[in-house]
């Protein structure tokens, strides 16, 4: 299983020459965007950038180009675009990763029924079905759901690879609703799982990412 650690402010941007050779890549949202002004090809990890994109299918292109540009190795596209947008994508996916996002950690599942008025199957079902047939291979995923998305019986050969944010380690809290550890992520099943302030704001992150790998 692999460890990205959230950047979302410049001091842990700075943090990241660091601990770079402890972990296997970094995630950035739009509060980060203007100070990646090119990702260093010699660290040789991934950047994930995860804005989330859901838009007119000429703009999600246009954006998933540029962060190809600047270097980006994965970038989140939401599962509720248009046809049009995944035609145009599944021309890029030979020069990124594409990350499929359906639901958010954020969410508990009340939320979630009322903003998509299905349940949590449903919701990654009709996901994952779509997402497949546009070259997408990797999906964020809570932890919580990771028994879900793996008991979908999909159409076809088909396999993702599975990034969980909403992780907690110890007494640390990551601001999300549906969470898990490590170790339970992966467990699960997860490829990936996203650290943020865990690492971020500790004394010794290197320390804290060591006893986490060692908690695995």
């Amino acid at each position: 299983m692999k460890i990205l650690v959230s950047l979302e402010t410049k001091k842990s941007l700075e943090l990241a020459e660091r601990i770079k050779d402890y972990v296997d890549g970094f995630k950035i949202n739009h509060l980060m965007w203007d100070e990646i002004v090119a990702w260093p090809d010699s660290w040789k990890k991934e950047l994930f950038v995860d804005f989330k994109l859901w838009d007119t299918p000429n703009t999600v292109e246009t954006v998933v180009k540029k962060i190809i540009d600047r270097g980006g190795t994965m970038a989140s596209i939401c599962a509720h675009n248009s046809q049009d947008t995944f035609e145009r994508l599944k021309n890029l996916s030979a020069d990124i990763k594409l990350v499929g996002v359906a639901s958010l950690t954020s969410w508990d599942l009340e939320t979630e029924r009322a903003i998509t008025n299905r349940v949590s199957y449903d919701i990654w079902q009709l996901a994952m079905n779509k997402l497949r047939r546009y070259n997408f291979q990797d999906l964020v995923c809570p932890v919580t759901d990771l028994n879900i998305v793996k008991s979908i019986d999909l159409s076809g050969p088909a396999s993702f690879r599975y990034i969980c944010p909403g992780i907690v380690f110890e007494k640390e809290t990551s601001g999300q609703t549906r969470t898990g550890t490590p170790k339970e992520a992966k467990d699960g099943g997860a490829d990936y799982i996203i650290l943020g302030r865990t690492v971020t704001e500790a004394k010794n992150p290197n320390e804290v990412l060591v006893k986490i790998k060692g908690s695995l």
